[in-house]
């Protein structure tokens, strides 16, 4: 019994020391094993997934959709603007709620206060009437190519209607005379859009009120002859003219310079 007992003993701290300090042995018996050639294709990492190989907006097997592509092309392009320019002038709303001869004064006035700026060589007035039908940018700009601009301004230009401001705060007097303030607001979005290259290079916009009091017990009309609307709209446009004629001259500083920037730095507000 104590040789039995003895030789368990033994058996049993074989295999504890096997357990702790396991080993793998190799067919040739060298105790050094080393995995087929398939399993170590298998764990062997991909260059394409390695991070080093990865760029922002890139899939890891470098594909991307056509869409995706044009996209890039646009963010690419260069911009060279030469001076002075050729500009086109569009008005992108075919009618507005405003008188259309004071809209037109207006617009007219704009565009002889470009033909005067030393950095402008000639100004075209494009008709919104050649787009019916379509309106899509790629659509606008041939059109601008069409008549050899280099630059258009596509001017979207919206005006609210006199109406009561229940906004503002009357006084006492006020009141007891029944008088009420009304207000009239004119907003226009201008948009310079590079025809070579096909990109904005600027944006900009104005707003403008007219307010006046009216007596409900007088014999004056509330905003008699739209004089509101008129003074709203002639405030923006008076904004609109200093704020472009003054951009043009900055863009002008801007692209002094021969060396085409990317784009990305190139757009300003006007």
């Amino acid at each position: 019994m104590k040789i039995k007992a003895l030789f368990f003993l033994a058996l049993s701290a074989s295999i504890i020391s096997s357990c702790v300090n396991p080993s793998i042995s190799s067919p040739n018996g060298t105790g050094n094993y080393s995995p087929p050639n398939d399993i170590k294709a298998s764990v062997t990492p991909t260059s394409s997934s390695s991070p080093s190989s990865l760029n922002i907006g890139i899939l890891p097997d470098n594909s991307n959709s056509p869409e995706e592509q044009k996209i890039s092309g646009i963010l690419n392009r260069q911009v060279i603007a030469n001076f002075p320019l050729k500009i086109g002038v569009l008005l992108y709303n075919s009618s507005t709620n405003i008188l259309e001869k004071t809209r037109q004064d207006l617009y007219n006035n704009f565009v002889n206060s470009l033909k005067v700026n030393t950095n402008v060589s000639s100004v075209q007035d494009i008709p919104s009437s050649l787009l019916i039908g379509s309106k899509n940018i790629e659509d606008i700009r041939k059109l601008a190519a069409r008549f050899q601009v280099s630059t258009l301004f596509i001017i979207d230009d919206r005006y609210k209607s006199s109406e009561e401001d229940k906004t503002y705060e009357i006084s006492p007097i006020d009141v007891i005379r029944g008088v009420k303030n009304w207000v009239s607001q004119t907003d226009i979005n201008i948009l310079a859009f590079d025809i070579p290259s096909g990109v904005f290079i600027a944006t900009g916009s104005t707003t403008a009120n007219a307010t006046d009091k009216y007596d409900k017990d007088s014999d004056t009309s509330k905003n008699k002859n739209d004089l509101l609307d008129k003074e709203s709209a002639s405030k923006a446009w008076t904004l609109l003219n200093d704020k472009v004629n003054q951009q043009i001259n900055d863009l002008k500083n801007k692209f002094s310079n021969p060396v085409p920037t990317p784009i990305t730095n190139q757009a300003s507000n006007l």
